[in-house]
Parts: C-alpha cells; sequence; structure tokens
C-alpha cells in the first residue's frame, strides 16, 4: 500500500521539476533575486594618449553619474618613465555634497605602463547621482607618470566635466573604465536560463531512469 503512494506520488516528477525551474527563471529576471552579472563601461581607445602629467602633484578630477549601483573599480592607464621607488598613486572618491566615500593607494610596483590599472573601490551608489573621483601621485618626482587621455567624445556615457588642478579642461578627459556588479537585467539573463533549464532537463532524465527501473522491477 505505502509503495502504491509512494509510485503515485512519484509520478507527478515531471510537474514538479517544471515548476521548480520556473520558478528558478523567474527568480533571475524579472524578479532579480538570484544571479548577477559584471557591466563595463568605458572609454575609446582610440584618440588617447599620456598628455595628463601626474608626476608634478597635479590633482585630476572627474565627475561621473554611475549606470548601476554596484560599482566595483575605476580603471585608468598610465605612461611611466623611469623608476619610483616610494610612489603612490591615490583614487579618492566622494558624493556631490564633498563627503568623502572611499579612498585607495596603489604602490608604484602595481602601476604598470599601457594597461588598465584597477582602483579597488567595492562600494554601492546612487544611478540619479553624480559623483566625483580625484586621482594624485606623490614621490614621482624623479620620474615622469603620465595619464592617458583623449578629447571628450572617447566617453563612456558616465563621464561629466574633468578638472585640472581645480580648472575646468574641456579638451582633455582622461580614459577611464567604470566596472559594476549588479542583478542580472533583461538583457543578460539568457545565460542563466539556459543553464537552469538544462540542470531542469538532467533532473528529468535521472528521475525518468529511475521510473523505468522501477517498472523493470
Amino acid at each position: 500500500m505505502a509503495n502504491e503512494k509512494y509510485k503515485k506520488l512519484f509520478s507527478f516528477y515531471p510537474c514538479i521539476i517544471a515548476g521548480l525551474t520556473l520558478l528558478l527563471c523567474l527568480s533571475v529576471w524579472p524578479l532579480r533575486l538570484l544571479g548577477h552579472t559584471v557591466y563595463k563601461s568605458a572609454s575609446l581607445e582610440r584618440g588617447i594618449f599620456p598628455n595628463l602629467n601626474l608626476s608634478d602633484g597635479s590633482i585630476l578630477t572627474g565627475e561621473f553619474t554611475p549606470t548601476h549601483r554596484q560599482l566595483d573599480s575605476i580603471s585608468f592607464r598610465f605612461l611611466i618613465s623611469g623608476q619610483a621607488r616610494e610612489g603612490t598613486v591615490e583614487l579618492s572618491l566622494s558624493d556631490d555634497q564633498g563627503h568623502d566615500i572611499y579612498s585607495v593607494i596603489l604602490e608604484s610596483g602595481d602601476v604598470m605602463n599601457y594597461r588598465w590599472i584597477h582602483f579597488p573601490v567595492e562600494t554601492e551608489l546612487e544611478t540619479d547621482r553624480t559623483y566625483i573621483w580625484h586621482l594624485q601621485a606623490d614621490g614621482y618626482e624623479e620620474a615622469s607618470l603620465a595619464l592617458y587621455s583623449g578629447s571628450p567624445v572617447i566617453g563612456p556615457e558616465e563621464a561629466g566635466p574633468f578638472f585640472y588642478n581645480g580648472a575646468p579642461e574641456e579638451k582633455h578627459t582622461p580614459a577611464v573604465i567604470y566596472t559594476y556588479t549588479d542583478k542580472v537585467d533583461k538583457a543578460h539573463c539568457l545565460p542563466y536560463y539556459t543553464v537552469i533549464l538544462l540542470i531542469g532537463l538532467l533532473f528529468f532524465s535521472m528521475c525518468r531512469k529511475f521510473e523505468k527501473t522501477d517498472e523493470d522491477a
């Protein structure tokens, strides 16, 4: 009797698997309860040159409006001539009210030529507010440190006004990458759906195989 009840309950496994699969898919999007993805918003790499000097103690200031809430890093490209054993580059982040949010310092050994150098920020922002970053180097008096920049058309879309030593600079804007981690949106949900459906099919095949084995017995 108990065995018959067990078989009757087990016969509903296709509906149970289908229901759980649908629920997980909905949890990814539109409910956005599961999963996350990485978003990058970058300047164009064409038409950029190392023409913003940092080794003389200049302070570079840029405004931006984030496109996602969770900002992971802000990246720049540098050109270094010579050695600065004690050199550091500091990136600080503040809101539009002047309140400090985050600050990170990289040693000279972490700042390499030509590559995108990532300053980890890992902070949550509001997408309808403007934020300001400040970039300043120290200890590069005997070495040349320059930041790559281009005309304002290089973007990215977040980029706002740029200031060089407090003065508005309209001809140049730093080449920058803003990297975010955020919940999955409609445009990026397909890979998650695919994995969930494959897992659902796998469970269905396992249950089906178990059912046939039980019938043969």
